[in-house]
This record gives C-alpha cells, sequence and structure tokens, in this order.
C-alpha cells in the first residue's frame, strides 16, 4: 500500500458537502455507532493488506460506499485523472480519523448490528470518510501554512514532524508477518543474548512468555487480518471478528490467547469517552497501544494492523519500559539492550548474506574497532561490506523518538538531532561521520586490509524506525553526518571529498525495508544499489523500497527471509503448516505485482 500524494475529496463527489467538522458531525450523526466503528476496522483491514490488490480495494470500496452510479462514475474519473499522482479515494489514515469522529459524534441506533443492510448507511458512511480525509489532512499538516521558505529542501526539512505524523498514520508499515517473524527471533534470541534477565522480565510485564506471546500473534494474523474484499458482505458477515475464546480448542493457545486479547483490546466505551473529550492525539495512541476494539457484546476487530504490527514486535519493549517506569536505570538499560540485540541481528543478516570462505576476500566484518595505538577512533556496531571498489558502512540503531515530540518543529529537530545526530554525543549519521573521516585520513593499526584506504565510502543508517525515512529526514541526516565528516568538498549526487576517498551522504534505509533489500543481494551488489540510489535521487527525496521498486532493480527482488522463515515456524507450532505456504506464494505475488 503506497502512501497518497493525493485524495479524494468529498466535494469532487458530492457538490454539497466540505471538509468541515460541522459536516461530518452532521453526516456521522445519522450512523449508528457500533456498526459504524465496526466498519472503519474492516475498511481498514482492506486499505492496509498489501496482498489485496489496488483493483481489488478500490472496486469493492466504491462499489460498497457509493451505490449510486452517477457516484461511482465521478469517483472513477477523478481516480483515472489523478492516477499518475497516485491519487485515492481510500487510505489508512483516513478510517482512522472517521472512527474518531464516530466515537465522537455517533450514538447507537436501535438498528445497530444490521444498520449497514440499508445501502444508505453505507453511503452516508462513504461520504464521511470522504470528509474525514480532509479533516485528517488539516490536522497533520495544520503548521504547513506557517513555513515561509522557497528552498524546496530546507522546506522538506522544516516540515519533518509533519511528514512523519503523516507517516505514522498512514505508512504502509510493516508487513504482519515479517514483523512479527523479526519480534519473535528478537525477542527469543538476540534480546535474551543481551540481557539476562528478559524471560523473567517479559513475564511479568506481558503475563505470557515470549513462545505464547507470538504465538498468540500469528493466531490472529493467521484468522483475522488477512481480509479480502471477497469476505467481507454489508448483511452479516462475520469477517474480522472474533472472540477471546476463538482459540479454546487448541492447546497451545487455549490459556494464553484471551490473556494477550485482554492486553491488546480498547474498549468502545474508553474510545468514546477518550473522543468526547476531544483528545484526538489520545485517541490515536490509544489504537496504537491496544489496536483491537471490544465492544459490548464481547466482539473483537483489528483497528489497524500495522499498529498491530508494531506491537506485536517493540510492544513488549514499552510493556516492560512501563514495567519499569519507577526505576529510570533499570529501564534504559532494557533499551539500551534492545539496541545491542537489535545491531547483533543486522550483523547476522550481513554476515549470513556475506559469509567468510577462504581464500576468496572477504566481504563482512562486524564489530569493527578503528584503533591507533592506544586511540579508539570509533567502532562500527553492525557491518561493513565490502565490494570492488567501494566500502559500505553500516550503522544500525533501534532508538525511538516520542509521538509528543513531533508536536513542535524545533522540539523534534532537537530529538532527531540528540538520537541520530551530532549533538553532546555523535550518534546515528555523525558517527558515520566520523568513521568515514577517519578511514579516509588515518592509518590504523590491525585494519583488514580490505577496509585499508577505500576510494570510495558508502554509508547506511539502518534503523527499527520506519519513519524516519519520510520526508525531510535524510536531508537533516545529511547536515549532522557532514558536521562529523568536516569535508574538503562537497561534490554533486549527494556525494562528498574527504582526503582521497569520496564518502555518500547516508543512506536512511528502515529495517522494513533491509530485509526485502539483504534478502535480494544474492542478485547484485550492495555498493551497486547505494550508487544507482544516490545517483537517482541525491537528495533522498524517495525511501529505499519506493526507488527499488521503480528501478531496475526491482525484478531481482526477494521476500525477507529470516523474519519469513521465524513467522511460518510459528505457524507450523499451531498447526497452520497451509497458511505458512499461503504467505510465501503471497509475498512472491506481492513482489511481482509492486511497482
Amino acid at each position: 500500500m503506497a502512501t497518497p500524494s493525493v485524495f479524494l475529496e468529498a466535494g469532487v463527489v458530492f457538490s454539497d458537502l466540505s471538509g468541515s467538522v460541522a459536516c461530518i458531525q452532521h453526516l456521522v450523526s445519522r450512523l449508528s455507532q457500533t456498526d459504524a466503528l465496526l466498519w472503519c476496522a474492516r475498511a481498514n483491514l482492506i486499505v492496509a493488506n498489501p496482498f489485496n490488490k489496488d483493483e481489488q480495494r478500490r472496486s469493492y470500496l466504491v462499489e460498497t460506499f457509493f451505490p449510486e452510479p452517477d457516484e461511482r462514475q465521478r469517483v472513477d474519473r477523478w481516480l483515472k485523472k489523478n492516477a499518475a499522482s497516485n491519487g485515492t479515494a481510500f487510505f489508512r489514515a483516513q478510517f482512522l480519523e472517521l472512527a474518531y469522529w464516530v466515537a465522537r459524534f455517533s450514538k447507537n441506533s436501535p438498528d445497530d448490528g444490521t444498520s449497514f443492510v440499508n445501502p444508505r448507511a453505507r453511503r452516508v458512511f462513504g461520504q464521511a470518510a470522504l470528509v474525514a480525509s480532509s479533516l485528517w489532512s488539516d490536522r497533520v499538516y495544520r503548521n504547513l501554512s506557517t513555513l515561509q521558505t522557497a528552498d524546496t529542501a530546507r522546506l522538506r526539512t522544516e516540515a519533518m514532524p509533519m511528514a512523519r505524523s503523516s507517516m505514522a498514520e498512514n505508512s504502509r508499515g510493516s508487513i504482519p508477518y515479517v514483523a512479527i517473524g523479526r519480534g519473535a527471533l528478537l525477542w527469543s534470541r538476540y534480546v535474551p543474548a543481551q540481557w539476562s534477565e528478559c524471560a523473567k522480565v517479559f513475564k511479568e510485564a506481558t503475563g505470557l512468555d515470549v513462545d505464547a506471546h507470538f504465538r498468540g500473534f500469528s493466531a490472529i494474523l493467521a484468522q483475522h487480518i488477512d481480509i479480502r474484499p471477497e469476505q467481507l458482505t454489508a448483511e452479516t458477515g462475520s469477517a474480522g471478528f472474533f472472540s477471546d475464546a476463538q482459540w479454546k480448542d487448541n492447546t497451545e493457545l487455549r490459556e494464553t490467547f484471551p490473556l494477550l486479547v485482554r492486553n491488546l483490546s480498547v474498549s468502545l466505551d474508553d474510545l468514546v469517552n477518550i473522543a468526547r473529550r476531544g483528545e484526538h492525539d489520545e485517541f490515536i495512541h490509544a489504537i496504537k497501544t491496544r489496536p483491537i476494539l471490544c465492544t459490548s457484546d464481547g466482539r473483537h476487530i483489528v483497528l489497524d494492523p500495522v499498529f498491530l504490527a508494531e506491537a506485536a514486535a517493540v510492544g513488549p519493549l514499552f510493556s516492560i519500559a512501563d514495567h519499569m517506569r519507577s526505576d529510570e536505570k533499570r529501564r534504559d538499560r532494557c533499551f539500551a539492550h534492545f539496541g545491542s540485540a537489535f545491531e547483533s541481528y543486522v550483523a547476522d543478516l550481513v554476515s549470513a548474506r556475506y559469509p567468510d570462505r577462504p581464500p576468496l576476500a572477504r566481504r563482512a566484518f562486524t564489530r569493527v574497532i578503528l584503533r591507533k595505538g592506544k586511540t579508539n577512533h570509533g567502532e562500527i556496531d553492525a557491518a561493513i561490506v565490502t565490494g570492488a571498489c567501494e566500502v559500505c558502512l553500516i550503522e544500525a540503531k533501534a532508538v525511538f523518538i516520542p509521538n509528543a515530540a513531533a508536536l513542535d518543529p524545533d522540539t523534534y529537530h532537537s530529538v532527531v538531532r540528540a538520537k541520530y545526530g551530532a549533538s553532546e554525543k555523535l550518534k546515528g549519521a555523525a558517527q558515520l561521520g566520523r568513521i568515514a573521516r577517519v578511514l579516509a585520513t588515518t592509518k590504523l593499526d590491525e585494519l583488514p586490509r580490505e577496509l585499508m584506504e577505500p576510494k570510495k565510502v558508502l554509508t547506511v543508517l539502518l534503523v527499527y524506525d520506519h519513519h524516519l525515512d519520510s520526508p525531510g529526514h535524510a536531508a537533516f541526516l545529511k547536515q549532522e553526518f557532514a558536521v562529523a565528516l568536516e569535508p574538503d568538498e562537497t561534490l554533486a549526487d549527494g556525494w562528498f571529498r574527504k582526503a582521497q576517498t569520496h564518502v555518500s551522504a547516508p543512506v536512511v534505509i528502515t529495517i522494513d525495508d533491509f530485509e526485502w533489500l539483504e534478502a535480494s543481494l544474492a542478485n547484485f551488489s550492495f555498493g551497486e544499489f547505494l550508487t544507482e540510489y544516490s545517483r537517482a535521487d541525491p537528495e533522498r527525496a524517495s525511501d529505499v523500497r519506493s526507488y527499488a521498486f521503480s528501478s531496475r532493480f526491482w525484478k531481482q527482488m526477494r521476500n525477507p527471509e529470516a523474519a519469513s522463515q521465524s513467522a511460518v515456524a510459528l505457524l507450523q507450532d499451531l498447526g497452520l503448516k497451509a497458511f505458512g505456504a499461503e504467505w510465501v506464494s503471497q509475498s512472491a505475488n506481492l513482489l511481482v505485482s509492486a511497482p
């Protein structure tokens, strides 16, 4: 699912509608609250499912919510006109926004439970969804008019917090099964290797052991996330709904599944109370931390599958941190352990892709310390990959930016600088700049010959935060990188010269994208990909996956291997072997149709 560049506004289809609070209040007050919230969730399961093709999503949602032929024709004409701009009528953030206004202004009607059988109700819902698009845009980009500059690069940098907020509610996020598989690997193998207390504290914070946590997520994924248009009907379709007793006959999940569901559920009443206080940010946070909606009659449905995927992989980290809130030092160590585990995970991915096979030249190095005499000039925590004439430096970081930081641009820039730039300590991009400077200017002791006096250094900032590649961040981090690199010359196409070495500005790659890219390096070299990306997008305006699937590389892209195998193993433990095989098949089809 691509993030929309433009969206269909209500006035294009309905001349009497506007993108105002008064308009959406009028519309949603005509909807039965529980039915409407459940349909926000069901629509989101359609638009956020990467296995649903764009044509499938569009046809189903347009036909469901616009029953009048002339209205559908207006929608279709607009979509064709705006196809080149990735125009869309329905998208993920829109239904999160609509859920807020439904919770705030709707009430249950006597026919709740069957109200959407009436095509008039579905039409009102479609109208409200279009109005919600405008309200979402107004809220997220409310400060855009205050940015006064004709400099596109500077404008993009100043708009960073708005871009992040947009991506947080509307990005494709992780493919759920990949995130669940990665999370299972991190928490069962890599975090315990760094932290002996991990299993004990995990159980204290969540009430579940690690295996039960991820088996439960896999069960939700297998039965309740992968929703296709043909499974839904406006009448009595049950696709997406489940209860906490759903797996009572499964010996692996009989006791643990209800606890997991309770941990992840937010009640309809709680959402309504938050919305009626006008707490929009709190409303989104409630869904992010508890992405399953629970109705008064015991039905459950996933409100947002992207937030659910996040809850699988990093949710335990924040549950543990909350459990330790009275001991700040211990809490900070928890985040540090997770960061070290992430570095090890990345290092193993790289080492597995480029195994050491003497007498062939070594291609990958991990945990390399740069030392001259008694002076330590830094360390590459994750990996270095060598090529024919280049060295690729990978710095991996699993740090997190508080949502509240995005409310103020100055605060946001300060937080990003502190976590990834040249603040009191060099972090992330600035670390890469310092290491590239050292490689270019210092004769180091005991350095592998493959790394000595490189003519070209490519740099990668590999992050867990899958919003850090949103527009503006790469340009900002390039400046932080340059502070530490101290270049002798700024070159074209996002490159610098330091002494005799050409150094690229950092390429920001999220772990979601790196897992796809790493699996695909059997077909092309890392240096080749990074060089062509830098040449095609020197300002780093597009993210790496968008480039990969719109370039010559897309036919050579492959599915993430380690995380996929981990997820399939979880399903096999539940006796769902066929579903695991279907995942792999669907993912291959997803790649084929990516552009």
